[in-house]
Order: structure tokens, then sequence, then C-alpha cells
């Protein structure tokens, strides 16, 4: 195949179901981030009573819980998941340098991206360093969703609380050390949103997140 760099067609890149779920922890997230730090013992901004506050964390903890799982399912079922494989990382990091590279040298990178309009598929849906993005979220919800449980209920949990004691064996309690790797992973959160961000702005995806549709570039048999 050969990219034909001036031809694009509009595509439904993101259906409403992935828009919406994706909206949705968004906006989750954002109360997450709040509500943790007005009951954070490292660092407090105070907008909220720190019981409302907690409630609150809480309450939507649960339910972005469940929309992680929802939008999993919607992320297999969809077959979304075939362009994000571990067999792709690789890829995604030498990707990842050559972006690095591209960045100081100011070199302007091809877009991997095609679609054939006659199949109606994509060849290449994504930027090689989304894996990587992937597989970066993946882990810091991971960290968060565990660390979060083990302070919700330590005995459930303790083998999570006793992992964190151990990496931080200067903390009186076991929980202590937990609630400092929950507040590290909400940090890195905001550290990750900041990347994604900026990538998505660079990439110009910003308008599919919104309305769906994205002009792909077409590819063309030789």
């Amino acid at each position: 195949f050969m990219m034909n760099k001036t031809k694009r067609v509009p595509v439904m890149r993101h259906p409403k179901p992935y828009r919406f779920l994706h909206w949705l922890i968004v906006i989750e997230m954002v109360i997450l981030l709040i509500t943790g730090l007005n009951v954070s013992e490292n660092f407090t901004i105070g907008l909220l009573t720190r019981g409302l506050a907690r409630s609150i964390h809480l309450v939507i903890a649960f339910t972005w819980l469940a929309t992680i799982t929802i939008f999993l399912y919607y992320f297999i079922v969809s077959g979304e998941y075939q362009w994000f494989g571990l067999r792709r990382l690789g890829q995604a990091i030498d990707a990842l340098v050559e972006k690095i590279r591209a960045f100081f040298t100011g070199e302007h990178l091809p877009e991997p991206i095609r679609y054939d309009p006659h199949k109606k598929t994509y060849i290449e849906k994504i930027y090689p360093t989304e894996v990587l993005a992937w597989w970066i979220w993946a882990a810091v919800w991971t960290l968060l969703a565990l660390t979060g449980l083990a302070l919700l209920f330590p005995d459930t949990f303790s083998i999570v609380n006793r992992f964190w004691h151990f990496i931080w064996p200067e903390y009186g309690k076991a929980t202590a050390a937990t609630r400092t790797a929950h507040f590290l992973g909400g940090i890195l959160v905001v550290i990750v949103v900041l990347v994604h961000g900026y990538m998505v702005i660079q990439a110009d995806m910003w308008q599919a997140i919104i309305k769906g549709i994205r002009k792909e570039p077409v590819a063309e048999t030789e």
C-alpha cells in the first residue's frame, strides 16, 4: 500500500458508545481528583469538608470501576483491542524514540494512519505510541484501583498493603504506605492526562473524540 498524502475521507473513528464512556471516565476522574485532594494527608486543597469529600470519592470510585469494566467490555467486543496488543509494544517504543528525536530535530514524521474506503476498514488506525499510552493507562488504573480497595478493605487486600509497606518500611502503618502509593498514582494520572491531551491535539485527533468523525488518509494500491 502507498499513502496518498492529499486525499482524505471522513470516517466514523469513534462511535457514540466509545465517546460516551470516554468522557464519563474523564468526568469521574476529575471528581476523584478533586475529592481525593480533599481527603489526602499528603496535599489538601480544602474545597470540601473531609467527610463529604470522602463519601463522594467512594461513590464515584465504584462508579468509575463499573465504567472501566463496561469500557473494557466494549473495547473487546468492538474489536478495538486488536490495535493495542502487547505484540506491538516493541514498535511503540521505537516510535516513541523517533518522536523524541523528531521533536528535537524539527523533522516531520509521516502519519501512519491508513484507511481503505473500498473495504471500509482501517489498514492502520492508530499511532504506534498509542499502544504504549494504552498500557500506561492500564498500569496506572490498576495501581489506583488496587491501592484504593486496599485502603477501604485493609484486611481483604492486606497483600497490597504489605507490598507497599515493604517498599516504604519507614511508615509506621502499612496503610500509610499504600495511601502514599495511591496519592502518587493520582499524580501519575495528571501527568498522563497532560501528555495524552498534548498528543491528541498534535495528531489532530480531538475532533474524533468529540464528534466521532475524522478525515483519514486514504491508502491506495500501487
